[in-house]
């Protein structure tokens, strides 16, 4: 398999798609840090489609000479063993571009919720989820809800354990209303899912400032 660099363009294996979920087989860009593929062997990655969906510029960003759209909504992680072929190299200006709009969605906090079960899905929310068939993408557990869209159905989130990486920075630890029941928000285990479709339970809200955080973390996995 040849390198996976944070810039550049490849095909993609995804998960099966459920809701606004992006299908499988997508060219991405791969936006995470470079220390996140040489040691964890995880890329962080946003599709590229070449529909122009109807939303906010931040949304989706056009890409020069692929005729295709950054959905930064759709942001994940993938392991570096689902990452294909080469297909180029998006400019600088882009790169920054995509970062940009993620850091603003992930502090938009103005979102109507989407839904599961017909329960609210806020941010903050921890949550069971069934993520079945998912092509190296496969999760049973919990999720910390980072972003909710009603238009979508979909929900930006971070994987949850209930041990902290040996990598402090890795994990955030993320307290429910018992202070007891401590777990942890795994930075760079970002996912993109429909309520809906992947969420099984509602177990509770964690404080803002563990929110906080946990978006703060997730912004630091796709920086320089």
């Amino acid at each position: 398999m040849a390198q996976v660099t944070t810039g550049r363009i490849y095909q993609c294996d995804g998960h099966s798609q459920e809701g606004h979920e992006l299908a499988a087989n997508h060219p991405v860009i791969v936006v995470g840090r470079q220390c996140l593929i040489d040691i964890q062997r995880i890329a962080i990655v946003v599709p590229l489609s070449s529909t122009r969906p109807n939303y906010p510029v931040h949304w989706a960003m056009e890409i020069e000479d692929t005729n295709s759209h950054a959905y930064i909504r759709h942001v994940k992680a993938v392991h570096v063993t689902k990452i294909g072929g080469f297909l180029g190299t998006a400019t600088p200006d882009e790169i920054d571009s995509i970062k940009d709009g993620l850091a603003r969605e992930l502090q938009y906090d103005t979102h109507e919720c989407a839904t599961a079960s017909g329960l609210e899905v806020r941010p903050g929310g921890l949550w069971s989820a069934s993520i079945p068939n998912a092509r190296g993408l496969s999760y049973e557990g919990e999720l910390l809800i980072l972003t909710t869209n009603r238009d979508t159905g979909m929900a930006t989130a971070l994987a949850v354990d209930q041990q902290p990486r040996s990598n402090l920075r890795q994990s955030i630890p993320v307290t429910l209303e018992d202070p007891q029941q401590l777990a942890f928000a795994i930075t760079y285990q970002v996912r993109s899912v429909s309520t809906e479709e992947r969420l099984t339970g509602y177990r509770g809200n964690i404080t803002d400032e563990h929110l906080r955080l946990a978006k703060s973390a997730l912004i630091r996995c796709i920086e320089p």
